[in-house]
């Protein structure tokens, strides 16, 4: 999480003070032109150098450094706050994070200048099985202009189990391409602080994922928000999963300087360590991710935790090339009679799932397709044979499969 605290803006990432590793296997990241906004990199390193470069004693140490604090320009105060807000906690920990749907969010870790660190993520549903979403500061060094180094991802991390497959129940997953967006990677813009990247095979057809949602409505959204925070001590160690269940009450633009201006959520007091932690809102969607806070800086604030919104940006970077963007959404029902009477009306129940929320788009016949939803119906058709069709259209623009279901009309008697 990256820690806003009164001052001068610096133009470096200034990472928490860590112990210097020697002897260390670096993988080595090439970055690729940079495009619509967003530039990509790809691990020349293979899985298994990646993987044998880590140790269960440096990803401890690593889980207890947390993730790096760039400290941009920070405020006293911020945005107003559009709902009222609540004093109690909103701190829990899962009972099983091997369990769904807890087991889709994990610890990220990695390298840089020499130090390692360590943030949270997410598998999202995507194309390939094989996404995960999660902060820009954790994929993007601004200090060493470059893309971190080992990249991993350990889903339903245990850091306090007796053995290495207890530690990681579900594998160790090392990055293969990375995107992050252009205004986090040359200005360190919180709102943009979003990244995401791949890694090989497709373990969440296993695993399981989170699906995405950009673009919705916040404010007054509860959210479940997950990842791994090393701070504030004693309250974390960076080694359990922990929760909180808050919500969406304002928006903040860091007095004209985010943008556009991240979301805020209260109750929550993780700190350090849980950035790129995923929010999740009601149907089991992704809608932003952990960023920045302005705890210890600003007392008053210490319950809250700060995300970048899901919008075009991170849309762009979730459909580039190098990440693959949604699978083909599907039509999950659309069930109605096959014959009626002389009643010359009939109505079907629809319903569609993607990725990513779906916008289901139904016509009978010739007739032009228009928005439907639960239950459609149509009126005065003349006897004879009709068909209905209908399709899902995820938010990404992905089209599925244009279902069909004939049905006939008798004469009236």
């Amino acid at each position: 999480m990256v820690e806003m605290s009164a001052g001068i803006r610096k133009t470096s990432v200034a990472f928490v003070v860590a112990v210097v590793m020697t002897a260390l296997s670096v993988s080595s990241v090439a970055a690729s032109p940079t495009t619509a906004g967003f530039a990509v990199g790809t691990v020349e390193e293979s899985v298994s150098e990646v993987k044998g470069s880590w140790t269960q004693g440096e990803m401890a140490e690593a889980a207890a450094n947390g993730s790096p604090s760039p400290t941009p320009r920070a405020f006293s105060s911020i945005g107003p706050t559009l709902l009222s807000e609540t004093a109690s906690t909103g701190d829990f920990t899962p009972e099983d994070p091997t369990a769904r749907p807890y087991r889709v969010h994990g610890k990220v870790f990695f390298r840089s200048r020499g130090d390692s660190f360590s943030c949270s993520g997410t598998f999202v549903d995507s194309l390939g099985h094989n996404v995960v979403a999660t902060a820009g500061h954790c994929v993007y060094d601004r200090a060493a202009r470059r893309f971190v180094e080992d990249l991993t991802f350990v889903p339903a991390w245990r850091g306090n189990a007796t053995s290495s497959e207890e530690r990681s129940p579900f594998g160790q997953w090392p990055a293969r391409k990375l995107v992050a967006t252009q205004d986090y990677r040359f200005s360190g813009q919180l709102g943009a602080d979003i990244a995401f990247f791949t890694v090989s095979g497709e373990p969440t057809r296993q695993i399981g994922s989170r699906k995405i949602a950009f673009g919705l409505e916040e404010i007054g959204r509860p959210v479940t928000i997950l990842g791994y925070p090393a701070k504030p001590e004693p309250l974390f160690d960076g080694k359990e999963m922990k929760g909180c269940s808050s919500t969406v009450v304002g928006k903040d633009n860091g007095g004209g300087v985010i943008f556009p201006a991240a979301l805020r959520a209260v109750p929550c007091s993780m700190g350090a360590g849980s950035s790129g932690g995923g929010w999740v809102t009601a149907g089991g969607f992704l809608t932003s991710v952990v960023s920045y806070g302005y705890c210890p800086g600003v007392v008053s604030l210490c319950d809250s935790t700060f995300g970048p919104v899901l919008g075009s940006i991170a849309k762009s970077l979730y459909t580039s090339e190098g990440i693959g963007g949604s699978r083909r959404p599907s039509v999950t029902k659309a069930s109605g009679p096959e014959r009626i009477g002389d009643a010359r009306s009939v109505s079907f129940e629809v319903d569609g799932s993607g990725s990513t929320p779906v916008s289901n788009w139904c016509r009978i016949d010739g007739r032009r397709a228009r928005k439907c939803s639960g239950k459609v119906t149509y009126r005065g058709l003349e006897p004879g044979r009709h068909v209905f069709f209908v399709q899902s259209i995820d938010q990404t623009g992905r089209r599925s499969v244009e279902l069909r279901r004939a049905f006939t009309v008798t004469a009236a008697r």
